[in-house]
């Protein structure tokens, strides 16, 4: 007997459904699974590129930096081979006087070094046409230079002896330092020459031996600066000193 609103199933009909039942779980557990297995995949494949990423942005990073350590190491031998150019072309006056071996082997006696203490302009260059207060003009046999600031202090290229010190109606208050036997630099138109540097005194790379001045025939407060190699006995030729002074 039946009661009111029961709806009657057979134990097939209810096996049935619970196999029904039994199988959508087990889909529907199947297809979280695979969800999941999926997702597990994809991080881990993506992880993969990620580190792949990585490794490829270090060698780019790596060959970058090799090819920025080869770039300055050219720009280096190239400021090399442009220096040494510049120091040839200055040794040019030589050329009647010395073969091109001498020439290299004279190069390498003159020495380098700082004038003033800290930067400075120039104002005639070597080999120019110059004139002074108007009058007359002539080859400039040297390089006229002045510092920025009020630091007139002037210094010797490299040590060396003071072999004269004089006072001309031309070059004023000057001084010439001799630096090796072939080689001496000259310092003209000073206020004040020190003791230190008069002649016969042996001076360093720093030592103070004048202050820069307008004395002899200049125009304006300048140095006038030469270095002269030896060409015979008690004869020197200017050369351009420009590629020898550091700032």
């Amino acid at each position: 007997m039946m009661c009111g609103g029961e709806i009657p199933f057979t134990k097939k009909e209810v096996m049935n459904l619970h196999l029904l039942i039994y199988g959508i779980l087990s889909t529907l557990v199947i297809l979280f699974a695979g969800l999941f297995l999926v997702q597990i995949g994809y991080t881990e494949t993506r992880g993969c590129i990620i580190l792949e990423d990585n490794k490829i942005i270090q060698k780019n990073e790596e060959l970058i930096c090799c090819l920025r350590s080869v770039l300055d190491e050219k720009n280096i031998e190239i400021e090399e081979i442009k220096k040494n150019a510049e120091m040839m072309i200055a040794l040019r006056p030589l050329k009647d006087y010395y073969t091109d071996d001498e020439i290299s082997e004279i190069l390498k006696e003159i020495p380098h070094g700082k004038i003033f203490r800290g930067d400075f302009r120039c104002a005639a260059n070597f080999g120019e046409s110059v004139g002074f207060h108007g009058a007359w003009r002539l080859r400039h046999q040297g390089w006229d230079i002045y510092p920025v600031g009020d630091d007139w202090m002037i210094t010797p290229l490299a040590a060396g002896e003071s072999v004269n010190f004089s006072d001309n109606n031309i070059y004023g208050l000057n001084i010439t330092i001799q630096h090796s036997e072939r080689v001496q630099s000259f310092y003209a138109h000073g206020e004040t020459v020190y003791n230190r540097a008069t002649r016969g005194n042996m001076v360093e790379a720093d030592t103070v031996i004048m202050k820069m001045g307008e004395s002899g025939l200049a125009d304006g407060p300048h140095l006038h600066f030469e270095i002269r190699v030896k060409v015979g006995a008690n004869k020197y030729v200017a050369i351009d000193p420009e590629p020898f002074v550091d700032r």
